[in-house]
């Protein structure tokens, strides 16, 4: 018997092809154990092993479609996330075009991130906080007031927002640059 997909021999029993997965149908693909033609163009081999090749690349054993995108497009959305750009710079995929522009743009979202952690703990609440005094001394400890908290909260949300942005560009594969901030990435 042999598989209509593909033209390999297959066992009598088989339900699936073993070389493309194709599914067998017992009572319509039984054929005699010889091919009507022994001996096949050079063209027809050619094919038959591009298909062996797309279909061996492209299902797992089981059958199931393994897609290398979708790996790339989720190192792309964790580039936005804290730190975890630094993963779609170790991964093998990192010479792919499209993940580096994410990655570049990601630590963009991260150095943004750290100045705006260095403005709230060294400006925002030293301007804004209070300083707490023990016995009439200045500890040079603060306290955050409800300003303070509101000025962070709207930085940290700015960062957020980047980030958003960032991930749906991302998920949607396209290459866009981060707005205000884009431009300055230096890792492509």
């Amino acid at each position: 018997m042999f598989c209509p997909n593909c033209g390999n021999k297959v066992n009598e029993g088989n339900k699936f092809c073993t070389v493309c997965g194709h599914k067998l149908e017992s009572n319509v693909d039984k054929k005699e154990d010889k091919p009507v033609n022994n001996s096949p163009k050079e063209s027809e081999v050619k094919n038959n092993n591009l298909t062996k090749e797309n279909n061996v690349s492209n299902k797992s054993v089981k059958g199931t479609t393994t897609n290398n995108n979708d790996n790339i497009k989720i190192y792309k959305i964790l580039a936005y996330i804290g730190w975890l750009f630094i993963i779609g710079m170790l991964v093998n995929e990192k010479d792919n075009k499209s993940l580096k522009f994410h990655v570049g743009q990601g630590m963009l979202v991260f150095i943004l991130e750290i100045i705006v952690v260095i403005i709230n703990k060294c400006i925002v609440i030293r301007i804004f906080g209070r300083q707490i005094s023990l016995f009439g001394y200045g500890t040079g400890i603060y306290e955050t007031t409800a300003i303070s908290n509101i000025i962070s909260t709207i930085l940290y949300l700015v960062v957020l927002v980047f980030s958003i942005i960032g991930i749906v560009n991302a998920y949607k594969d396209e290459d866009k640059e981060l707005p205000l901030i884009g431009s300055l990435a230096f890792y492509k």
